[in-house]
């Protein structure tokens, strides 16, 4: 007995607490209720586009991100008179300074443009000039070149001793007779001007102006000296006579510059016949010739001085 009365207290109190729960069903049905309109309402604002509303939390909360790095805050600001004036007249300037620069941009590519062209051009004529130069040059050189290998070829010279006769057509003596062929065997012209022959300390002039053009030759006889009477005696009866011929041929090269060109010939002749000399005289001509010319200038000094003491003698 005393075992059953905790157990009917038990029952008691469970009946007691079922019917508080019994009689706190419709409040827990109700919250419920409640909390599922909640949740479709949070549902229903989540897939919706947001209203603009400032009342609502969601709107709420956006403002409470206003201001932050992921809503910043975006203030416009109306300018005043002042700076919009002060910031018309930055654009002009701006807007001017890039005209200008666009100027002179231009300017700069056209003075570069007509600077490379004048660089161009100048190098150009440098080149023309410089290849000018060298053709001058080369063609300079070939003509010293001809001009020293500018000669005359005198290796066929011929003498002979010819009569001459008196007033009135007796012979009286013998005299040299000289037939000179002078070839010019180089591509340049040569004008002659004279030519000095010196034979038995006696010297003979020919005046010439004749021309010889390239690879030609001209053909010219010169009476020159009397034979001495011993030279004659001996040539009449065939004896040998040692002959020495020296002179200079002067002439007029392809630059229009005066040249010499000195020449010797020995031989030996025993008639009156045409003979030609042979053989070269070796050593400086230019020095025999002098000292033939010194020689002659002497004895002309002497005969001019014997004239004159002899003018005096009469005279006196």
């Amino acid at each position: 007995m005393a075992s059953m009365i905790p157990l009917t207290l038990i029952v008691l109190s469970l009946v007691g607490l079922g019917e508080k729960l019994h009689s706190f069903q419709p409040e827990f049905r109700a919250a419920q209720l409640r909390a599922d309109q909640q949740q479709r309402e949070r549902r229903s604002q989540q897939n919706a586009p947001p209203i603009e509303n400032p009342e609502t939390p969601a709107q709420s909360s956006h403002d409470e991100e206003r201001g932050t790095d992921a809503r910043p805050l975006i203030v416009q600001t109306k300018p005043t008179e002042k700076q919009a004036a002060e910031n018309k007249q930055e654009r002009d300037s701006e807007s001017l300074y890039r005209r200008a620069n666009l100027a002179l941009t231009g300017a700069l590519c056209i003075i570069t443009l007509v600077t490379g062209f004048f660089v161009g051009w100048q190098a150009y004529e440098t080149r023309q000039a410089a290849q000018a130069t060298r053709d001058a040059t080369q063609q300079t050189e070939r003509h010293f070149e001809l001009l020293n290998a500018q000669w005359l070829d005198t290796s066929h010279f011929y003498i002979e001793a010819v009569t001459v006769v008196d007033t009135t057509g007796a012979p009286s003596s013998l005299m040299w007779s000289i037939d000179l062929h002078i070839a010019n065997n180089t591509p340049l012209k040569i004008t002659l001007t004279s030519i000095e022959m010196f034979i038995a300390d006696e010297k003979t002039i020919l005046w010439t102006g004749k021309t010889i053009g390239p690879r030609n030759s001209m053909k010219l006889n010169v009476p020159a000296t009397i034979l001495s009477p011993e030279h004659a005696d001996r040539l009449r009866n065939n004896a040998n006579v040692g002959v020495l011929l020296l002179g200079r041929i002067n002439y007029i090269n392809a630059l229009d510059k005066p040249a010499t060109q000195e020449f010797g010939k020995r031989g030996t002749i025993n008639s009156t016949a045409k003979a030609r000399l042979t053989e070269i005289v070796l050593g400086d001509l230019r020095h025999l010739i002098s000292v033939i010319e010194q020689r002659i200038a002497r004895r002309e000094q002497q005969n001019n001085q014997t004239k004159e003491n002899t003018g005096l003698s009469e005279t006196v």
